[in-house]
């Protein structure tokens, strides 16, 4: 993983935001996509921000296009997501704003 990247957590009871900080690559994508396995069973939405991302690996973009667009990702939460690399992280039933 990345040293400069996180994942900052703020949770309610209909939804989870995260916010991504630092380069994003396979391994740090790997610890997101852990989260976003985590929380999408327990909330009916989920929103990532991205506008302190400071990168994402191009490896990365189309992997996460894949499983987000892949109907037996198991996610019960929609997937919203705000900032410069919002359309990268919506989910098709979900909205990048």
């Amino acid at each position: 993983m990345s040293a400069s990247f996180r994942i900052l957590i703020h949770r309610s009871d209909e939804s989870t935001h995260f916010k991504l900080t630092g380069d994003l690559d396979d391994k740090a994508a790997s610890e997101l996509i852990d989260a976003l396995n985590i929380h999408s069973r327990s909330v009916s939405k989920i929103f990532i921000h991205t506008d302190s991302l400071d990168r994402i690996d191009d490896y990365v973009k189309q992997e996460f296009r894949n499983r987000l667009h892949d109907t037996s990702n198991g996610y019960t939460a929609k997937i919203l997501s705000t900032g410069r690399y919002s359309r990268i992280f919506a989910s098709p039933e979900g909205m990048s704003f």
